[in-house]
């Protein structure tokens, strides 16, 4: 986990890619041209040729993740964007529990006889199939009857991080059904009256579903094809001399400032934060931070070492079109505003990796997942 935040803080480039505070402006395009003109070139400031032999980077092997939707993803998705807002019914026609439910239950869990702590509850509303309990818990009680009594044998995770005793540990549920609820069949008026009015039907209301489903699977895929496709060439190219300290340097202060910026936005100051939300101790952060900042060096090194040798160079309109169309997304007032809170080198970079990686995908052997 903790390496998983920190490559989170390397990759990102703080609020350019999330929303910040303040009011969203219109931008013409002669302003974002006129600014993007005072950005200086990052491919001429460092010669990658020094620090990067590149590998295999054409003909790559990529699978694409499946951007099909089916009917099951968009009943999902309509429940799930429905029920904050609808009130789950007592089911009367039936006393068996079945996937879906939510079920009311006693349970007291044992381990070799005895109750261990926090494995007790009463009148707790479970959706069965939502994953909160122990895998085996809710599959359990499908068929479990109202006023009866289940005994769940199960184990533990080996991984169990709210409670590193019980890991793979054996034990009990004794597990009683005190009712059960269901969620009640949603219908054009609920539709009407959850979307104040922007649908009428239930099958209008699904379709747009449908739309933001397709839209979001194919973001997703080309991300993760665009991700797989650079870790290989990353992975390809090897390192001819040592990074420059002073380029790794750089690297780490991003990662230490971008890491500021969110003990801020939540509120506490740095030592807090460390502890309570990343877990870790400052000389871990700092030791971890540094693995980061070489992999980040060695990962621009090789960004310029491609675009060079594809002579994949940055126009004044791309950067400007980028620019504008971060300014525009997120709640940036002006351009000037945006270039006064972003660093400019990184914005740079961060255009100049969309367009290698459109090159990548481009020259690459894409195979589309079933």
């Amino acid at each position: 986990m903790k390496k998983r935040i920190l490559a989170g803080l390397l990759l990102s480039m703080g609020c350019m890619l999330t929303a910040c505070a303040g009011q969203t402006g219109t931008v013409s395009g002669n302003q974002v041209t006129g600014t993007a003109e005072a950005v200086g070139s990052l491919i001429s400031s460092i010669d990658p040729a020094d620090y990067i032999k590149l590998g295999q980077y054409k003909g790559l092997e990529v699978t694409r993740l499946s951007t099909k939707i089916t009917e099951a993803d968009i009943e999902a998705e309509l429940k799930d964007s429905m029920g904050s807002f609808l009130e789950p019914v007592e089911v009367t026609d039936r006393d068996t529990v079945e996937k879906g439910d939510i079920a009311n239950i006693d349970f007291v869990g044992k381990k070799d006889g005895v109750a261990f702590e926090g494995g007790t509850g009463q009148g707790y509303d479970l959706t069965i199939g939502s994953g909160t309990f122990i895998p085996g818990f809710e599959e359990g009680l499908i068929g479990a009857k109202v006023g009866e009594q289940t005994d769940l044998d199960l184990s533990f995770p080996d991984s169990y991080p709210n409670d590193p005793s019980l890991e793979g540990q054996p034990v009990v549920f004794e597990v009683k059904v005190n009712s059960i609820k269901a969620m009640p069949e949603i219908t054009d008026e609920d539709v009407k009256k959850v979307t104040n009015g922007a649908y009428d039907t239930i099958k209008a209301y699904k379709e747009s579903i449908k739309d933001e489903l397709e839209q979001s699977a194919v973001q997703y895929a080309d991300s993760a094809m665009y991700i797989d496709l650079w870790d290989q060439v990353v992975n390809n190219a090897e390192l001819k001399a040592d990074l420059p300290e002073d380029f790794v340097n750089e690297k780490l202060d991003a990662i230490t400032k971008n890491a500021k910026k969110y003990a801020q936005a939540y509120g506490v100051d740095w030592e807090t934060y460390l502890s309570q939300a990343m877990g870790i101790t400052e000389d871990e952060f700092k030791k971890e931070a540094s693995e980061y900042a070489r992999k980040g060096a060695k990962e621009s090194l090789v960004l310029l070492a491609l675009a060079k040798a594809e002579g994949l160079e940055l126009t004044q309109d791309e950067i400007a079109d980028a620019m504008k169309e971060y300014v525009e997304l997120y709640d940036y007032g002006s351009v000037e505003d945006f270039m006064e809170k972003e660093d400019m080198d990184e914005f740079r970079e961060y255009v100049l990796m969309s367009k290698v990686q459109e090159f990548l995908a481009d020259e690459a052997v894409i195979k589309t997942e079933d």
